[in-house]
C-alpha cells in the first residue's frame, strides 16, 4: 500500500509514461521475488530445516513440490491441504486439481533444467551439487505460463469441438452438457458467466459462452499470488503485434487494415481470405467516427478483430460492464458459488434440446455477432495524425510505433496489478507528450 501511494502521489492522477511504467514493473518484478522468497521460507520451516540452508535431493525435491501446490491453490486452501491427518498432502492436491501428476513432473523437469544449466558453469573439478531451491522456485514462475497454456490449448479445443455455427460460442446448452461430464470444467453459473464477460445474452432465446472471453476469464487462471494470477495467453495479442508491426503508429486507412487483416492467418483462420462485405462496412464505420483513420488501440477495432477471429479475439465490452473476480471474490462479493448446481446445468440442458432445431443458415459471412457502436480509446487521435499521417507510416522517428509496441505487452502487466492501483482519468488529448493509460 506505501508503494502504490508513493507512485500515486507522484503521477497526481496523471498515469504513465514509459519512464515510470518501466519504474512500477521493476517495482512490481521486486514484490514478487519477494513474496516468493517468503512463501519458500514457510516450506523450509515446515519442512524443519533453516531458510538457505544447503538441502538433500529428498528435500530438495518435496520443498519445490510444496511451493508448486502454494503457487497454485495459494496460501489459504495451502493449509486447509496440510492440516488434514487423513491423507498425504499429494494426494490431497490430486483430489482438488486432477492434473497434478502432469503438473508435478513438468515442475521436476523444471529442477532438471536449472540443474543442468548450473553445471554446466560449473567447474570439471568440482562436485556436482544441487541448484538452490530459489532458483528453482523463480524458474518455476517464469515458465509456468507457457505449461499452463498446454492445457488452455486443450480447453480450447473442446470448446471449439461444440462451437455453434462458427460464432466462436458455444450454446449454453451445450456447455453444461459437457459440464455434466466433466469433473470440474464447464460449469460456471450464468451470473458469474455474465459478471466474466464470457456470456452472450444478446439473444435471451439462445444463451450462449464466447470461447475467447471464457478462456481469459479468471475463472481458468492459476497460481495465486497477491499480485498476478496466471491465465490463458491471448492468441489474439499476437496477431494486434502483427498489425502493430504493419501500421508502425496508432492508426490507419480502412482499406490498409483490411488487406492486413485478409492476408494474416490465426490457429483457426485460413488466409489469404476475402473479408466479407459487414467487415469491411465496420472498418468503414469505425474511420468514420474517428477522422477517417482506425485506431487499432480501441474498443471498435477490438470489436472488429472479435468478428474476424471470433475464436481467438474476446468480444470488447464497454468499460464498467463486465468484472475480472475469481471465483473466491465472487463468492465474498456476492455470498454465493461461482459454480452452477447440476440441477440448474440440467435445466439449460433440457431447455436447449426443447428448442426448435430450425437455425439460421449459415453463409459465407456467417451468423450475426453482437456489434455495439460505443467507441474507447485508449488516447485521441491527434491531429497530426489526423492530417499528416500515412496509413503504414511511423510518427516521427518510430516513437509511435515503439509506444504501441509496449502498450501490448503493458496492458497484461496493468491488468494483473490492478488491485495495486486505483483508477487514473484520461489525460486531455491537447497535450503535447500524452500520458498512456493502459
Amino acid at each position: 500500500e506505501y508503494i502504490q501511494s508513493l507512485f500515486e502521489s507522484h503521477l497526481s492522477g496523471q498515469g504513465l509514461g514509459l519512464h515510470e511504467l518501466a519504474a512500477f514493473a521493476a517495482t512490481l518484478q521486486d514484490l514478487v521475488h519477494a513474496e516468493a522468497m517468503g512463501v519458500l521460507s514457510g516450506i523450509y520451516e515446515r519442512v524443519g530445516i533453516s531458510f538457505g540452508q544447503n538441502v538433500t535431493s529428498d528435500h530438495l525435491q518435496e520443498i519445490v513440490r510444496m511451493y508448486l501446490a502454494c503457487y497454485l491453490f495459494g496460501p489459504n486452501l495451502w493449509e486447509i491441504v496440510m492440516a488434514s491427518n487423513e491423507t498425504p498432502w499429494q494426494d490431497e492436491v490430486q483430489a482438488l486439481y486432477p492434473s497434478w501428476p502432469e503438473v508435478a513432473l513438468w515442475a521436476q523437469d523444471v529442477q532438471n533444467s536449472v540443474t543442468h544449466e548450473m553445471h554446466q558453469v560449473q567447474s570439471p573439478f568440482q562436485a556436482l551439487e544441487l541448484p538452490d531451491p530459489e532458483d528453482v522456485v523463480v524458474a518455476i514462475g517464469n515458465q509456468f505460463g507457457a505449461f499452463q497454456d498446454q492445457e488452455c490449448q486443450s480447453l480450447k479445443d473442446s470448446l471449439v469441438e461444440i462451437e455453434y455455427q462458427k460464432t466462436g460460442r458455444v450454446l449454453l446448452s451445450d456447455f453444461y452438457r459437457g459440464g455434466l461430464n466433466s469433473d470440474w470444467q464447464f460449469s460456471e453459473s450464468v451470473q458469474y458467466l455474465r459478471m466474466l464477460g464470457a456470456l452472450d445474452d444478446s439473444d435471451p432465446a439462445r444463451l450462449s459462452v464466447i470461447i475467447p472471453n471464457y478462456l481469459s476469464s479468471q475463472s481458468n487462471c492459476l497460481a495465486s499470488s497477491s499480485f498476478y494470477s496466471v491465465c490463458c495467453l491471448s492468441q489474439c495479442e499476437s496477431l494486434l503485434s502483427q498489425l502493430e508491426r504493419a501500421v508502425g503508429g496508432p492508426s490507419a486507412s480502412p482499406s490498409y487494415l483490411a488487406a492486413l487483416v485478409a492476408s494474416m492467418p490465426s490457429e483457426t483462420m485460413d488466409a489469404p481470405r476475402n473479408l466479407s462485405s459487414t467487415l469491411l462496412q465496420r472498418l468503414e464505420e469505425i474511420a468514420d467516427q474517428n477522422h477517417g483513420q482506425v485506431p487499432i488501440h480501441g474498443r471498435l477495432f477490438a470489436q472488429f478483430l472479435h468478428h474476424a477471429y471470433p475464436r481467438e479475439c474476446p468480444f470488447p465490452h464497454e468499460i464498467g460492464t463486465t468484472q475480472s473476480l475469481t471465483p473466491e471474490e465472487w463468492l465474498a462479493a456476492n455470498g454465493e458459488e461461482s459454480l452452477a448446481s447440476p440441477e440448474e446445468m440440467m435445466h439449460f440442458v433440457v431447455l436447449g434440446s426443447n428448442q426448435s432445431n430450425t437455425t439460421t443458415t449459415l453463409q459465407d459471412e456467417g451468423l450475426p455477432l453482437p456489434w455495439i457502436t460505443t467507441e474507447e480509446l485508449v488516447v485521441g487521435i491527434s491531429s497530426h495524425h489526423r492530417h499528416h499521417s500515412h496509413p503504414n507510416a511511423s510518427d516521427g522517428p518510430g516513437v509511435m510505433r515503439q509506444v504501441g509496441l509496449f502498450l501490448a505487452a503493458a496492458a497484461a502487466l496493468w491488468a494483473t496489478s490492478s488491485r495495486l492501483w486505483s483508477s487514473f482519468h484520461t489525460p486531455s488529448d491537447d497535450l503535447k507528450l500524452p500520458r498512456y493509460i493502459v
